[in-house]
């Protein structure tokens, strides 16, 4: 979620056009950001994937300061200068979203209709298991749990060694949702990962 101020025409002036500021809310606002970032990355990239550039911008985000962590801001404040020089990309294909879908249980037509081809369900991915930059699980509320997540990491820089530190954990007052981050570190790079758990 995102609150931007920006010109806006709310009230006409004596010249008939509108002048003024606002503040608005929601991803909605983000994306002509995001859209500017994207671009600004395949210029330097021109080779990388959709999923790559989603998977740069995401990871390479700060985190903001607010008190239900990830569950607000998500992967956080986009960074598109670091997110040139990531250090490790998450990468996902067509195959890779129709296996997700297929293991939301999603039916044959409606996954052809998305594809816009002839496909069947060959595998079923967790829910939790898309290789996307960021990691959710639903939990039984009031049990000890453990969640393992399933990832792939590509490395785009020179060799290096990553350690990886989850931290920042927040919950919910009602114990419902705790959210964390993930984060991979050689020393250089910080590729961070939102996690959120909930019951």
């Amino acid at each position: 979620m995102f609150n931007l101020s920006s010109s806006w025409d709310t009230v006409p002036s004596t010249t008939g056009l509108r002048t003024g500021t606002a503040v608005e809310s929601g991803t909605y606002m983000s994306c002509r950001h995001v859209a500017g970032a994207s671009a600004y990355i395949k210029t330097f990239h021109p080779e990388w994937s959709p999923s790559m550039i989603q998977s740069v911008i995401m990871t390479t985000a700060w985190a903001m300061s607010m008190d239900q962590g990830e569950f607000a801001y998500g992967a956080g404040h986009v960074d598109p200068i670091k997110a040139v020089n990531p250090g490790l990309v998450y990468e996902v294909d067509k195959s890779d979203h129709i296996n997700f879908l297929c293991g939301m249980n999603y039916i044959l037509k409606m996954l052809q209709l998305i594809s816009g081809e002839a496909v069947t369900c060959t595998g079923k991915t967790l829910p939790k298991n898309l290789n996307y930059p960021s990691m959710t699980a639903r939990v039984a509320a009031g049990k000890q749990f453990q969640v393992n997540f399933s990832r792939t990491l590509r490395n785009l820089g020179m060799r290096s060694t990553y350690k990886a530190e989850v931290s920042g954990r927040n919950g919910s007052e009602d114990g419902k949702l705790v959210s964390a981050h993930l984060k991979w570190s050689d020393g250089v790079h910080i590729v961070r990962n939102p996690i959120v758990i909930y019951a």
